[in-house]
């Protein structure tokens, strides 16, 4: 600790006084009374300053990275190109469906149903889909590893098949029905031996 003598006499005069840099903000005197004994140390009266000027880099910091997370989903989530396979185009009474092959974020594929250019439907599991297409319904979605085909029910009692296809990793199927028809229960999924998945 550095001390820097006043303006008095040296050698324990009254009215002398010390001087010292302390662990406070500003100066900490120290005074000699008139019978030479030192007095405590007391920090500088008046209110203590308060520490903040690190808090406003920091304040800076998180309001950055906050932004740079948001603009960074902003963009994975806009950017899918090369994301997307077109397996399957057509249509009926005017309107055209397109279903596609989609890599989602977690690396799953998924397939879905676009209607003139707008997302109808889909999933990323084996569940099966039915979107309306004109005058007819298509039934449609992925199927479990060693299919090879699809039993679908129908609402009036019936039994369709479907053969699955397969594009560039993706392995689905689809069945266009009379509009009046609905799906009548869960697929069943064929593989080559004939029994079910």
């Amino acid at each position: 600790m550095q001390l820097r003598h006043g303006s008095g006499r040296q050698g324990g005069c009254a009215g002398s006084s010390l001087t010292a840099r302390w662990p406070y903000r500003g100066v900490v005197t120290f005074s000699e009374g008139d019978d030479g004994d030192e007095t405590e140390a007391r920090p500088p009266s008046g209110p203590r300053r308060r520490r903040s000027g690190c808090l406003i880099p920091v304040a800076v910091f998180l309001l950055c990275a906050s932004l740079g997370f948001v603009v960074a989903a902003s963009v994975r989530g806009n950017d899918d190109d090369g994301e997307k396979v077109t397996l399957e185009e057509g249509g009926h009474d005017g309107e055209s469906y397109r279903i596609e092959g989609v890599i989602d974020e977690q690396g799953a594929r998924c397939v879905q149903l676009l209607r003139d250019g707008e997302l109808n439907t889909g999933a990323c599991d084996t569940t099966a889909n039915e979107a309306r297409v004109g005058d007819m319904s298509v039934i449609f979605g992925k199927v479990p590893a060693g299919t090879v085909s699809v039993r679908m029910p129908l609402s009036n009692g019936d039994r369709r098949s479907a053969e699955v296809q397969e594009k560039d990793g993706f392995r689905w199927y689809s069945l266009a029905v009379d509009q009046d028809l609905d799906m009548g229960g869960e697929p069943t999924f064929v593989n080559a031996e004939g029994g079910s998945n």
